[in-house]
């Protein structure tokens, strides 16, 4: 679970920076003089939208999965603590 939650924020992280030059590049560069290169503007506006409309949607999923993966951990954390003090040793040695 927490493999696929770490990998999910990576993905993320990946398509939203990879994502943001191509916007850049598209809009300082294609929008005042188009190329063979660029895509055209009326379609630009459509796929820029949809591209922010994707990376918001994304960065509320990766909120959700930080947020899971805290709840993991403490309640990892939790269970170190109790298994600690049934021992009698201190939970911070514990790592």
């Amino acid at each position: 679970m927490i493999i696929a939650l770490v990998l999910l924020l990576i993905a993320i992280t990946v398509w939203i920076f990879g994502s943001l030059p191509w916007l850049v590049f598209n809009y300082f560069v294609c929008i005042p003089e188009p190329t063979l290169a660029c895509t055209l503007p009326t379609k630009f506006e459509s796929i820029a939208q949809n591209i922010v409309i994707v990376n918001v949607l994304l960065i509320v999923l990766a909120g959700v999965a930080i947020a899971h993966l805290r709840n993991l951990h403490r309640r990892h954390r939790r269970r170190q603590e109790l298994a600690a003090s049934r021992q009698g040793t201190d939970p911070a040695s514990l790592g």
